[in-house]
């Protein structure tokens, strides 16, 4: 019997211990399989962090390129804002010059409306003096004789 209980024994220890070892080639192989994925994330980890890095990176040049665009737009407001002040001052010019051409007209109009006058007072002065130079000569003649 005794040797029916070391038997037992034996093989109780000698099937512990193969259940033992297909535990432990087990374990080994879980922790093969978590140093594989540890690393996998670790390279995970790292390109997601470049990636990361590339995004703000991005991010800071969108907004620099925004503020740029911002103050682009400022800038033409400003050469817009002029232009249009400009546009109105030289509406304004405009305005200004026909109200002077309306004036020169009407001044130019006035001007050969007494030319015409001037005219016809010349030919009247004209008239005039033919006349008296007549009368005169006719005077002259008259006067003759009788001396």
């Amino acid at each position: 019997m005794k040797k029916t209980i070391v038997a037992g024994l034996v093989g109780l220890v000698v099937g512990w211990g193969i259940g033992f070892g297909g535990t432990y080639v087990r374990m080994q192989t879980v922790e093969q399989r978590a140093a594989q994925a540890a690393a996998a994330s670790a390279d995970t980890a790292k390109t997601l962090e470049s990636r990361l890095k590339d995004a703000q990176q991005a991010t800071e040049k969108l907004q620099a390129a925004g503020k740029a665009a911002e103050q682009s737009i400022g800038e033409i407001k400003g050469q817009l804002a002029a232009v249009q002040s400009d546009k109105v001052a030289a509406e304004k010019a405009v305005g200004d010059l026909k109200e002077q051409l309306a004036a020169t007209s009407s001044a130019k109009e006035g001007a050969e409306k007494a030319v015409g006058e001037i005219k016809g007072q010349l030919a009247a002065a004209v008239a005039a003096r033919e006349e008296a130079e007549k009368a005169l000569a006719e005077a002259k003649k008259g006067a003759a004789p009788s001396q």
